[in-house]
């Protein structure tokens, strides 16, 4: 699993993005995050010692905690993290300066983000792309397309070649307050743990399918409790997975502690699952 290191002025604000990312995924499955933020002070009046400022030394200090043979993500905020940050990467020695990569992504979107996906085990390079697709829930929610670098389907292409028969399920979303963070967090872990490919789509608002195992795509949903959303999978494990999907779906993806089973409203069948045909 690759490391991660949070770069930022203020040791709070990174601390508090690693705490709201770190829910996202069980203590078992969180990869290593040190956090490299604030610069330590005396005599400035600073309270804890630490005052707003980034330190490359600090920088370089927290690759090496967070370093990883799968490699290791820096996020940053602004200005002079960005700065530091490539400092920090030229104190390291050839070997670990070339697992490095220093991420555009939003700091606070792309963490969650690449939490959640390299929390399943996914390449450097996978989770990078993820993070970096961390704002385009918020730029569709608010029609802000100026700024679209890419949807995490392009980065992270769907391998629509399956071996085994695909499998579809029609699910209706039972959790009181809808579809939000720590649900889609549940269902990208359950996803990257079968080989399969798996899409998404709320059938209610006529939501284009989107990728299951990208935390980003998921956000896109916007689905509320009564919604009817489309699971369809692919791959040696489709059949599985959705299953799966369709018991984690029974619990409200984890946000009841026990509900009656989704009545799944699959094009007028009797609500079995789909394996094809």
């Amino acid at each position: 699993m690759i490391g991660m290191v949070v770069v930022s002025h203020s040791r709070p604000l990174a601390e508090a993005a690693v705490a709201l990312a770190t829910t996202t995924v069980t203590a078992g499955r969180r990869p290593a995050i040190a956090v490299a933020a604030g610069v330590t002070t005396e005599g400035a009046g600073a309270g804890d010692g630490v005052a707003y400022g980034t330190d490359a030394l600090a920088v370089a200090e927290a690759i090496a905690a967070a370093d990883s043979p799968d490699g290791v993500l820096v996020l940053m905020d602004i200005g002079s993290s960005v700065l530091s940050a490539q400092l920090a990467v030229e104190f390291l020695d050839e070997d670990a300066a070339a697992r490095v990569l220093l991420c555009s992504a939003p700091l606070v979107e792309g963490l969650i983000a690449a939490v959640v996906t390299a929390a399943g085990g996914a390449s450097l390079d996978v989770v990078a792309a993820q993070a970096r697709a961390g704002l385009r829930a918020k730029q569709e929610l608010l029609g802000d397309t100026a700024l679209d670098g890419g949807t995490a389907l392009d980065a992270v292409p769907l391998d629509t070649a399956a071996s085994a028969p695909p499998a579809a399920l029609n699910i209706t979303l039972i959790s009181p307050v809808g579809w939000h963070l720590r649900p889609a967090a549940r269902l990208v872990a359950l996803v990257q743990a079968y080989d399969a490919e798996v899409t998404i789509a709320d059938l209610a608002r006529d939501g284009e399918p989107v990728d299951a195992a990208s935390l980003t795509d998921l956000l896109l949903l916007d689905a509320v409790r009564g919604d009817t959303l489309r699971v369809a999978a692919t791959g040696p494990q489709a059949g599985e997975v959705v299953d799966a999907i369709g018991r984690l779906a029974a619990t409200g993806f984890g946000d009841l502690e026990s509900s009656p089973a989704p009545r799944p409203l699959d094009d007028g069948a009797d609500g079995r699952v789909d394996h094809g045909g």
